[in-house]
């Protein structure tokens, strides 16, 4: 068996060959409304010109938005007639669910015409766990990215987003993965389209059709997507940096914090005491998140002095004595030092890159005896960061150490709360949220839903204040 599976790899390897004119690449969108296609973000990337190729002909197309973070983007296409793609409302999409997928694979390799597979929904998470995407056994190729996922009814219910190459999984693992590919889920697209404003045909799940008739649907609104000067392949898995996947780490320069690629995705935030009530859903666009705490060290290299109560503690000892209105000049000048665009996170923010996909009142579970393996508390001061175990998006210290400052004004309670992951700015007394607990407090401040708050002016609280970044794509 071991012979026959090296033989096959060996095989694959020989398989592995250009397979496109590098100065013409091809891949797949879906009209929304009339004008407006969706595609992925890595079909069109470096493409000198976009060609939106219909049985009429073909038309230029100009980019509305891309994100390479959920590896979506929008076009304008002037003159393109036809049907718009039905979103399907609401999103809930199931485990074991029928999908169908059309699309235009290697143009000239299989059919021009398009090509149209069936499968099942077999995962509700994606490429390293994502929330942002799901797995189907639809078959794909490369072509088909930026394809429309449908149910049985003909509505959109995703996008392909890339097929796992099996060739080169094979020759790097030894394993030969089968049916395993990916699309954009339902929430991640309707929030995108509604970003920007986007007026969408949206409809209720309803009876299965015929496959026939699907495929039909499919036809009219599905659309061959050229890209000119691109030496990209699109369609194929994205090149190295094009769509960062979730847990990459990104530094901007020597003294800078470490960034963390967090997905986009959704979340039941909050909890059933006072303070976190109602839990509400919340829909995050893909960000970057520090991996730590900001610590002594990297504070100075941007403030020039270092504030810590703690200052022996060391340089890869987080700050812990900084106000909100400190936390905002180091955002400032680290944003003006490097061009890149950094914040605060939103407390929704906060709570997702916490739960980094639980329910559970930590990352990790509900016992608190295994607390100690992730977080610092109960500790006569901070101690350095990243000593503990990570959550599963890669970030330390999001429990305990110190409590770290949000964007958000204080609310007493989540009601009238933004649903799209943004900062809460209004109907609040002056006091800013703080999240995340400290090196002094006990289990139950240190739950990923815990909420507390300080003046802005505030630098210490007695257990410490310190922040942690995040930065826009």
């Amino acid at each position: 068996m071991n012979k026959m599976r090296k033989a096959l790899v060996a095989l694959l390897a020989m398989a592995v060959l250009p397979c496109a004119n590098a100065q013409v690449s091809t891949g797949t969108g879906f009209a929304v409304a009339p004008g407006l296609l969706i595609t992925n973000h890595h079909v069109i990337d470096g493409c000198t010109a976009i060609e939106v190729v219909s049985a009429d002909g073909r038309r230029r197309a100009a980019v509305v938005d891309a994100d390479p973070l959920i590896d979506l983007a929008l076009l304008r296409v002037p003159g393109l007639r036809g049907a718009a793609a039905k979103i399907r409302t609401p999103s809930n999409v199931r485990l074991g669910e029928p999908v169908m997928v059309f699309g235009f694979p290697l143009s000239g390799s299989l059919t021009s015409g398009g090509n149209f597979t069936s499968g099942l929904v077999s995962g509700l998470r994606g490429w390293k766990d994502s929330v942002g995407e799901i797995q189907i056994t639809a078959p794909v190729q490369p072509g088909n990215s930026g394809g429309p996922v449908m149910d049985a009814s003909g509505s959109v219910v995703g996008v392909v987003v890339s097929k796992l190459n099996a060739k080169l999984t094979a020759i790097a693992t030894g394993d030969i993965p089968q049916n395993v590919n990916f699309a954009v889920s339902l929430d991640i697209l309707t929030e995108f389209l509604a970003k920007n404003k986007t007026p969408v045909r949206d409809a209720p799940a309803t009876k299965p059709l015929d496959t026939a008739l699907v495929a039909e649907l499919a036809q009219s609104f599905t659309y061959r997507v050229e890209c000119m000067g691109s030496a990209q392949q699109a369609g194929s898995t994205p090149k190295p940096g094009t769509r960062p996947s979730p847990g990459t780490t990104i530094k901007d320069c020597a003294d800078c914090p470490e960034m963390v690629v967090i997905p986009a995705g959704s979340f039941e935030m909050g909890s059933y005491d006072d303070a976190s009530r109602p839990v509400h859903r919340v829909n995050i666009a893909g960000f970057l998140m520090g991996k730590t705490e900001i610590t002594q060290g990297q504070w100075k290299a941007v403030m020039g002095s270092n504030p810590s109560s703690f200052g022996s503690c060391g340089d890869d000892c987080p700050v812990e004595s900084v106000s909100w209105n400190d936390a905002q000049e180091f955002v400032q000048r680290l944003s003006q030092k490097t061009g890149k665009q950094y914040r605060l996170p939103s407390e929704a923010e906060w709570e997702y890159a916490a739960r980094a996909g639980s329910t559970t009142k930590y990352s990790f579970g509900d016992a608190d005896a295994q607390l100690t393996e992730y977080a610092w508390y109960g500790t006569n001061k901070t101690q350095r960061v990243a000593q503990k175990r990570p959550n599963a998006f890669g970030l330390f210290d999001m429990h305990g150490n110190v409590w770290e400052w949000t964007q958000d004004c204080w609310n007493a309670n989540y009601s009238g709360a933004p649903t799209d992951g943004s900062a809460w700015t209004t109907g609040c007394s002056g006091s800013r949220v703080l999240r995340g607990g400290s090196w002094i407090d006990i289990p139950v401040n240190l739950r990923s839903a815990t909420r507390s708050r300080n003046w802005p002016f505030i630098r210490f609280n007695g257990s410490g204040i310190g922040l942690r970044l995040a930065r826009t794509p």
